[in-house]
C-alpha cells in the first residue's frame, strides 16, 4: 500500500473554509435564518484572490482546481460559459 498524498496547506485551508460554509448553511438554514457565508467575507474573498495566480480578477480551470470545491462545481459557476470564473460568479455561486 502506497504512502497518502501529501495535502498542500492552501489545500487543506480552502477545504476547511468551504465545508465551514457548507456546514454553516445547513445548520442556518435548519434553523430559519441566513447562510454567514457572504460574499462580503474577507475569507471568501481572500480564497478566490490567493486562487488567482495571474491576479487578472478571473479563475481559469486550473487555478480554481486549488478550490478543491469550487473546482467540482466550475461547470454550474461559470454561468457565461467562458470558461473562467469571475469573482462575482465565485461570490453568487457560495450563496447558493
Amino acid at each position: 500500500m502506497s504512502a497518502p498524498k501529501p495535502v498542500h496547506p492552501f489545500d487543506a485551508c480552502s477545504r476547511l473554509v468551504l465545508a465551514s460554509w457548507v456546514l454553516a448553511s445547513g445548520s442556518a438554514l435548519a434553523q430559519g435564518r441566513p447562510s454567514p457565508a457572504s460574499p462580503d467575507d474577507p475569507a471568501v474573498i481572500a480564497a478566490f484572490v490567493r486562487a488567482d495566480l495571474n491576479g487578472d480578477g478571473q479563475l481559469s480551470r486550473d487555478e480554481v482546481q486549488r478550490l478543491p470545491a469550487a473546482a467540482e462545481q466550475f461547470d454550474r459557476l461559470d454561468t457565461d460559459g467562458n470558461q473562467t470564473l469571475s469573482r462575482e460568479e465565485f461570490l453568487k455561486g457560495i450563496q447558493g
